[in-house]
């Protein structure tokens, strides 16, 4: 079963990608109008500091569930139902692979904040994973100059009292959604504002090829006086194998 659900994704979406449908940058971020582009504006807060993510799923995901198509959700269906059943499976952190954009932002560990004029530093403890978010005015590349990495390209501007952050360029190693992949089309906006309690970080995801609609979503992060720690994820310390299935399993 798990090799008929990789058979899946390579047919219905790895393969519009090899097709020629490549990445694409979003036009907001292609226009020369647009505030991502224009001169670096005045912050109207500082985020410098570390901070927790306080949602009770935390690491299970995002809530509400993706709007997923059709052939997306039989995927993420089959993957619960074997989840529900024992099998750990699509796990890739259990294989020392980094979450990577949208998943690192699920995680239930401090992270450290860096801000100055011209750009935003997020320092996750969770595998010393580090953001650069842009405010100096720059655009993203241009689609044929994106190198896809896992945290992808953020650039940012400020709107009013809300930092708004564009992504794209993520590669396709880290799910969507704990079971989902996403495609090289996934385009990422976050809008993060100040609240008494912490912060906001509103997530809108777009990717055509498994969303029926661009999905929003919410992360909300309280103030810690905690102090980052190393980690590292050795996968001999993991006691899991992978079977001829793709599913994880004690060794």
């Amino acid at each position: 079963m798990a090799q008929e659900l990789k058979c899946w994704l390579v047919a219905a979406v790895c393969a519009p990608l090899m097709a020629g449908a490549l990445l694409t940058t979003p036009a907001r971020a292609q226009s020369p109008g647009d505030p991502a582009s224009a001169a670096v504006s005045k912050p109207a807060f500082d985020l410098t500091g570390t901070w927790w993510v306080t949602q009770p799923e935390g690491a299970a995901g995002f809530k509400p569930d993706p709007p997923l198509k059709p052939e997306a959700m039989k995927v993420w269906q089959e993957v619960n139902r074997r989840r529900a059943a024992g099998e750990n499976f699509r796990d890739k952190s259990g294989l020392c692979l980094p979450e990577g954009m949208p998943l690192i932002i699920t995680r239930v560990y401090p992270i450290e904040v860096h801000q100055t004029a011209k750009m935003v530093t997020i320092i996750y403890e969770y595998e010393n994973n580090v953001r650069w978010i842009y405010l100096d005015g720059r655009p993203h590349p241009k689609p044929e100059d994106i190198i896809p990495t896992y945290m992808g390209h953020s650039i940012g501007h400020w709107d009013g009292d809300t930092l708004v952050v564009d992504t794209i360029g993520m590669n396709t190693e880290p799910d969507i959604q704990p079971g989902v992949p996403h495609t090289a089309k996934l385009h990422i906006v976050e809008r993060m504002r100040l609240t008494p309690e912490g912060f906001v970080d509103q997530i809108t995801m777009d990717d055509p090829s498994i969303l029926e609609k661009p999905w929003v979503t919410q992360k909300r992060y309280k103030k810690s006086d905690a102090e980052l720690q190393e980690y590292h994820c050795l996968l001999e310390n993991n006691h899991f194998t992978v079977d001829a299935d793709g599913v994880l399993r004690p060794h």
